[in-house]
């Protein structure tokens, strides 16, 4: 896998933590990476609605991030009233902080996309967070089964999706076994300072 420095990750989490402000009855749903046509962040808003609609309101969705969809997607928010955060491109060390911070990331991938396993999920893995993955990619599905990292949910399925996280929101201690597993995956699989010399 492409993986990712761990020591630089975990380096800039700790540098940057101090600047990242969660509140403490804060739920955070993470996305980062790119907005663009493969990536199926509308359903994740869409989703995100959902949770508020139950009355999640200490719920929150973070999109670290740019690309050709975000004025698409800033509006699709706007007109279904789902207060997002677009936060834009943060570098390195600040995502790892957000990453750390958050509750559970999202692997938001259209069902016809060609992508596998890309950049995202080893700074997920990293960040020892429950993983929620809508890649139909058989590789990464299978890894979220077989280290009970997260769970895999129908792409392009808002009503799946907003399930799974509130699922992992009752559940603090499922996610905080899937956190440690996580972790664990990406020290075995994504760390490039070990898996590039093999």
């Amino acid at each position: 896998y492409i993986g990712t420095f761990m020591s630089e990750f975990d380096k800039g989490k700790k540098e940057k933590q101090d600047i990242v402000i969660k509140n403490n009855n804060e739920f955070w749903i993470i996305y980062i990476g790119t907005l663009g046509l493969s990536y199926d962040i509308k359903t994740l808003i869409a989703a995100y609605k959902i949770l508020l609609n139950k009355g999640l309101k200490n719920v929150k969705l973070k999109i670290l991030g740019r690309g050709p969809s975000e004025q698409s997607l800033r509006q699709y928010a706007h007109k279904i009233n789902a207060d997002v955060d677009f936060l834009g491109y943060k570098e390195y060390g600040e995502m790892a902080a957000y990453l750390s911070k958050s509750d559970v990331a999202i692997n938001a991938i259209k069902k016809n996309a060609a992508q596998s396993i890309i950049n995202k999920v080893g700074d997920y893995f990293s960040a020892g967070l429950p993983v929620l993955n809508g890649s139909l990619c058989k590789e990464m599905q299978q890894l979220i089964i077989d280290y009970e990292c997260g769970k895999n949910y129908v792409p392009e399925n808002e009503i799946d999706l907003a399930n799974k996280i509130e699922e992992l929101y009752h559940n603090e201690g499922r996610r905080e076994i899937m956190g440690r597993n996580s972790r664990k995956l990406a020290e075995l699989k994504f760390d490039r300072e070990e898996t590039y010399k093999k």
